[in-house]
C-alpha cells in the first residue's frame, strides 16, 4: 500500500475541460442531473449563465475529499469510481459506499448543511470529478420542474443505495459480503454482459476488505473458496466472473441462510 499512499498524497490535476465540453461525451448524461442541467438551454438561459464547476482528475488512491476538510462544493463523479469512507475512533477507514457516474460525494453533508466533510472520498480507479457549487446546482434545477424532480430522485437513489448496502452488511456472513461487494462493483462500473464478466480494475485484498467491511485474511480465504466453486477467476489481481447469474444465486443462498 505504500505506493497507493504516496499517490494519494499527490495533488489532483485540474483539467482544461468545462462541463459543457465534458457532459456531452458522458455515457451517463441521461441520468446525471449535472449533465442534464448543463445541456438544458432553458435552464442555463433563465439563470443568466451556465452551470460552472472546477473539474479535476485523480489517480488511483488519490483523495477527492478528506474527512474534516471545509466543504465548499459538491463533488460529482464524471468518470471512474470513488470509495466513500469514514474514520473510526481508532483511526481506521471504514468504507460506506462507492460513488459512480453522476453520483455525489458527501451528499449527506450537503443536505445537513455540514461545514466540513464527515467522510473521505478516494479514487478506486482513475477518476474525473466536477466540483459544483451546490447552491448553483439547486438554483439551476429549481428553474425547471423536471430538473428539480431529477435532482430529488438522484438524492433518493443514493440514500437508498447506502441504506441497502449497510443493511445487507448486517445480515450477511463473510462470503455473502464479498459476493455482494463484487456484484455492487459490477453495477457501479457499468460492466455489461452475463458470461466471463471482467472487472476492469485491479482489486487488492485491501480494497475488497474495505469495501466489504472485513479483514484482508478473511477476504483471501473467501476469494479462494469462490475460485474453487468456479464463481470467480483471478489473475494478477484482476477478477473475472464466469457467470453473473450463478454469482447472484450464491448471494441469494447467503441471504436465505443468514
Amino acid at each position: 500500500m505504500k505506493d497507493g499512499v504516496s499517490r494519494a498524497r499527490r495533488q489532483a490535476r485540474p483539467t482544461s475541460l468545462r462541463l459543457d465540453e465534458l457532459c456531452p461525451r458522458c455515457s451517463n448524461r441521461q441520468l446525471c442531473i449535472v449533465a442534464r442541467v448543463t445541456e438544458h438551454p432553458e435552464v442555463s438561459t433563465s439563470t443568466g449563465s451556465p452551470l460552472k464547476a472546477e473539474v479535476k482528475a485523480f489517480g488511483i488512491g488519490e483523495y477527492v475529499v478528506r474527512q474534516g476538510e471545509p466543504r465548499t462544493s459538491l463533488p460529482v463523479v464524471c468518470r471512474g469510481l470513488v470509495i466513500v469512507a469514514m474514520l473510526t475512533e481508532a483511526g481506521d477507514e471504514v468504507a460506506l459506499q462507492a460513488c459512480g457516474l453522476g453520483e455525489f460525494v458527501g451528499l449527506t453533508d450537503w443536505l445537513r448543511g455540514q461545514e466540513t466533510y464527515s467522510i473521505s472520498g478516494r479514487a478506486l480507479i482513475e477518476a474525473t470529478v466536477a466540483f459544483v457549487k451546490p447552491e448553483d446546482l439547486f438554483d439551476h434545477a429549481q428553474m425547471n420542474r423536471e430538473m428539480l424532480t431529477a435532482l430529488l430522485e438522484q438524492i433518493g437513489f443514493q440514500t437508498h443505495a447506502l441504506e441497502h448496502r449497510l443493511g445487507w452488511q448486517t445480515v450477511l456472513d463473510a462470503p455473502g459480503r464479498v459476493v455482494h461487494s463484487l456484484l455492487d462493483l459490477v453495477r457501479q462500473l457499468g460492466v455489461t454482459g452475463e458470461k466471463d464478466v471482467a472487472l476492469p480494475i485491479k482489486l487488492t485484498r485491501t480494497i475488497i476488505a474495505e469495501f466489504a467491511g472485513l479483514r484482508r485474511e478473511t477476504v483471501s480465504r473467501v476469494l479462494t473458496q469462490l475460485q474453487r466453486k468456479r464463481l470467480i477467476r483471478q489473475h494478477d489481481r484482476h477478477i473475472v466472473i464466469p457467470s453473473l447469474s450463478r454469482l447472484r444465486k450464491a448471494l441469494r443462498r447467503a441471504v436465505d441462510s443468514s
